[in-house]
């Protein structure tokens, strides 16, 4: 349950098109440093070493812009919203939801517990497995900000390219994850929550019935007349 109320709540404050432009814009980023660390010449681990470095640094440079084109606040070098929690990160804050990106080794293992992801993931307490009762309600509606990370994984046999985005949200004590999925599957979720919109009041006041000009109204035997019943006998 914990983990469905960090989608809900994600989907709701993030579209699924704002989502599409950061991932898009990573993987932009990682190819633009690989093609610049092949153009020197580098190979092995220097070159995986210096397109990461290069990287997280276009990131720094990048991700602002394309928050802020995306309808999100950029915060960097602040306190987390409402805390006394320092950041020192590019986060982006889309209504409930900050987040951040982060890389990792492998997939499905948690990113580096540098100072601001792990004052970020304190702010997931609301939201975490070990706190988290049995519930019968579906729709979940929280307050509290919502610390997320887009997660990348560099694809060990092609430079150039991710092996796994995936969007993350860590538990307080940065012990595991209380939500870790594939990004293109999360997207996909976007479109199964949909839901029909409901009828209003006033949607219901504007519908009309036409009646067919070719049938006479329903008057009732007792109000009938001769003529009448003489046709509904026929």
């Amino acid at each position: 349950m914990s983990a469905k109320r960090c989608k809900q709540i994600i989907r709701k404050n993030v579209a699924r098109e704002q989502l599409l432009e950061m991932v898009e814009a990573l993987r932009a980023i990682r190819t633009k440093a690989g093609t610049g660390a092949l153009s020197i010449g580098l190979k092995g681990s220097g070159l995986a070493r210096i397109t990461g470095l290069s990287a997280y640094e276009m990131m720094l440079l990048n991700l602002p812009e394309t928050i802020e084109n995306n309808g999100g606040i950029t915060i960097l070098g602040e306190y987390f919203p409402g805390t006394s929690l320092r950041n020192y990160q590019v986060l982006g804050k889309f209504g409930q939801v900050v987040i951040g990106c982060a890389s990792i080794g492998d997939a499905r293992t948690l990113p580096t517990a540098n100072m601001t992801r792990a004052n970020g993931a304190l702010l997931n307490k609301p939201y975490s497995k070990q706190l988290a009762l049995p519930t019968f309600e579906d729709e979940f509606e929280e307050s509290e900000a919502i610390y997320v990370l887009i997660l990348t994984c560099r694809d060990r046999k092609d430079v150039l390219k991710l092996h796994e985005v995936a969007i993350a949200v860590i538990e307080p004590d940065f012990s595991d994850f209380i939500l870790y999925e594939e990004m293109d599957s999360f997207i996909a979720g976007y479109a199964v929550e949909a839901i029909e919109p409901a009828l209003t009041e006033t949607s219901i006041t504007e519908l009309t019935l036409e009646l067919r000009v070719d049938v006479p109204p329903f008057v009732g035997a007792e109000n009938a007349s001769e003529d009448q019943l003489d046709i509904a006998a026929k």
